[in-house]
C-alpha cells in the first residue's frame, strides 16, 4: 500500500527534477526497509496483472521506470454483474432481452420458467398472467415487485384488433336465423333485420381482407417463427387459420403465451363459408346451384381444393359422389397437407344428399347395385363403368360370369383409374362362381361348351369339325 501510495503521487503529477530525486529516494528507502508484498495468487495470475510504473532511478544515473505489479484479491469476472447491467439499462432505458430485464428486477431465479412459456422479446412479458406465476412457483413479493415493473415494458405495436371478433359477427347472423318469421308477426321489422344482417356480413367480408397474406399475419403478431411449421400443415391463404387446431400447436411446439396469442387473433378471421359455419354444407349448397357438368369444380374451388383438381380427375373423379370414395392414404399420396384433408374428409361426406357415411360404404353400395344386374352393360352401368365397354368388348365379355377371368394386367392395359379399379375388383369378388355338378362327365362337346358359357359358339366349332 506504502508502494502504491508513493507510485501513484509520482505518476500523477508533474514534479520538476529535484522534487523527482527526492521521491525516488523515498522510494528507494521505502523499499530496503518495507518487507516485500507476499503473493497469494497463483503465477498465471501474476503474468496477467496490470502493473504500475514506479519511476525508480537507475544506478547507472539514468531514470528507468520500473514495473510494479497490482495484484487482486478476486479473479476477474469475465459475465455482467447484476449491478452493470442495472446501470446500463438506467442510461439506455431499453432492455436488450427479457433475461436482462428479469436480472434487473431480481427474478433470475425463474429465467427459465419464463422461456419456457414464450417469453423472446420485452413485449411478450406483459402478457405473462397470474396464474403463469404461480404455476412457476413465483412467491407473493417478487409477484408485485414483477407487475410492479413490468408496467414500465413498452409494448410492441401490433395491429389493431377488428371491433368484435368474427365469432361473434357471425353468431349475430345465426341468431337472425331463429327469430320467428310468420307472415303476421310484427314482434319486428323484417326489412330493417335483413339489412342488419347484411351489415353484419359486410363487416365479416371486410375483416377477412384485412390481411391477404397469412405470413405477414403471423409477421404482425410476432408469430413468424412458426412460418415453416404452418407451411408444412398446409396453410395457403389467411382463413387457412380458423381451421389449425389446438394439436396442431402443440406438435409445432408453440410456447403457452403464443398459443394464446394465435387463438386470440385467429377469433377475428371470418370463417370462409360465408354466413354458415358448416363450410361444408356451403360448399355442397355452392356446388348444388352449377349444372352437373361444372359441379366438382364449384365444389373445389369453395374448399380451397381446385389446385388438386388435376390429380383428382387423374385418380377417376368424375362427379361429386366419387369423392365418397377417396381415404386418407389417397389424399396423403397425391401431397395433400394435413389441413386440405381435413377439410376436405369432412365436406366429402355431404358433397350430395343421402351419401354413404365412408368409403368402405360407398364401396359395398357399388357391390349391393351390381349383384343384382344379369348382364355385362347393365354391370358396368352400375359401377358408372359404361366408358370402358368398348375396352371389355374386345376383351371378349358376354356373360357377367366373364368379368372374374379379366386379369389386373387387363385393367391396367385399359388404364382404368383407381377409383373405378377398386369398383370393379370389389364387386367382381362378389360375382358367385359358375355351378357345378360334381361327378358329371360331358359326353359332347355341345354340353362342354355349355358348361364354360360357350354354347354361342357351337357352329363354329362344328364347322371346325
Amino acid at each position: 500500500l506504502q508502494r502504491q501510495t508513493v507510485t501513484g503521487r509520482m505518476t500523477d503529477t508533474a514534479p520538476s527534477s529535484a522534487s523527482a530525486d527526492v521521491s525516488s529516494d523515498v522510494t528507494c528507502s521505502l523499499q530496503e526497509s518495507s518487507p516485500p508484498i507476499q503473493n497469494e495468487e497463483p503465477q498465471d495470475a501474476m503474468a496477467t496483472s496490470p502493473t504500475i510504473a514506479t519511476g525508480v532511478q537507475d544506478p547507472n544515473g539514468g531514470n528507468e521506470a520500473e514495473s510494479v505489479p497490482v495484484y487482486r484479491s478476486e479473479p476477474v469476472v469475465e459475465h455482467p454483474s447484476t449491478e452493470a447491467i442495472s446501470d446500463k439499462m438506467t442510461l439506455s432505458g431499453v432492455y436488450a432481452t427479457p433475461g436482462e430485464w428479469l436480472i434487473a428486477n431480481r427474478l433470475q431465479k425463474f429465467t427459465e420458467s419464463f422461456e419456457q412459456i414464450g417469453c423472446m422479446v420485452l413485449s411478450d412479458l406483459k402478457e405473462v398472467l397470474d396464474d403463469d406465476l404461480t404455476e412457476m412457483g413465483m412467491p407473493p413479493l417478487p409477484q408485485r415487485r414483477f407487475k410492479a415493473a413490468v408496467a414500465n415494458v413498452p409494448t410492441l405495436d401490433r395491429k389493431p384488433r377488428a371491433h368484435l371478433p368474427a365469432s361473434q359477427l357471425m353468431r349475430k347472423v345465426e341468431d337472425f336465423t331463429k327469430l320467428p318469421n310468420e307472415p303476421n308477426d310484427t314482434s319486428y321489422d323484417a326489412t330493417m333485420l335483413a339489412d342488419a344482417a347484411e351489415q353484419v356480413m359486410s363487416a365479416a367480408s371486410n375483416m377477412q381482407h384485412l390481411v391477404l397474406d397469412p405470413w405477414q399475419w403471423l409477421e404482425d403478431y410476432g408469430l413468424a417463427l412458426f412460418k415453416v411449421n404452418f407451411e408444412g400443415l398446409g396453410v395457403r391463404s389467411i382463413v387457412d387459420f380458423t381451421e389449425v387446431l389446438d394439436q396442431d400447436l402443440m406438435a409445432m411446439a408453440m410456447p403457452l403465451l403464443q398459443f394464446r396469442r394465435f387463438r386470440e387473433h385467429a377469433a377475428d378471421i371470418p370463417p370462409a363459408g360465408g354466413s354458415s359455419y358448416r363450410l361444408d354444407l356451403y360448399a355442397a349448397e355452392v356446388a348444388a346451384k352449377e349444372d352437373p357438368a361444372h359441379q366438382t369444380a364449384a365444389w373445389m374451388k369453395c374448399l380451397r381444393l381446385d389446385h388438386f383438381q388435376e390429380k383428382f380427375v387423374s385418380i377417376g373423379v368424375r362427379c361429386l359422389k366419387d369423392f365418397r370414395e377417396l381415404r386418407e392414404d389417397d389424399l396423403v399420396a397425391m401431397a395433400m397437407p394435413l389441413l386440405q384433408r381435413r377439410r376436405f374428409l369432412m365436406s366429402a361426406a355431404v358433397a350430395v344428399p343421402n351419401l354413404p357415411d365412408s368409403a368402405e360404404s360407398a364401396l359395398a353400395n357399388y357391390q349391393h347395385q351390381s349383384a343384382m344386374c344379369n348382364t355385362p352393360p347393365k354391370w358396368l352401368d352400375a359401377l358408372h363403368l359404361s366408358e370402358f365397354s368398348p375396352n371389355f368388348d374386345a376383351l371378349g365379355i358376354l356373360d357377367v360370369l366373364d368379368f372374374k377371368e379379366v386379369m389386373r394386367s387387363d385393367l391396367e392395359e385399359m388404364e382404368l383409374p383407381l377409383l373405378q379399379l377398386r369398383r370393379f375388383l370389389a364387386s367382381v369378388a362378389i360375382i358367385p362362381e359358375a355351378q357345378e355338378l360334381p361327378g358329371r362327365r360331358w359326353e359332347t362337346p355341345s354340353k362342354w361348351l355349355e358348361s364354360v358359357r360357350l354354347k354361342r359358339f357351337e357352329p363354329y366349332f362344328v364347322k371346325l369339325g
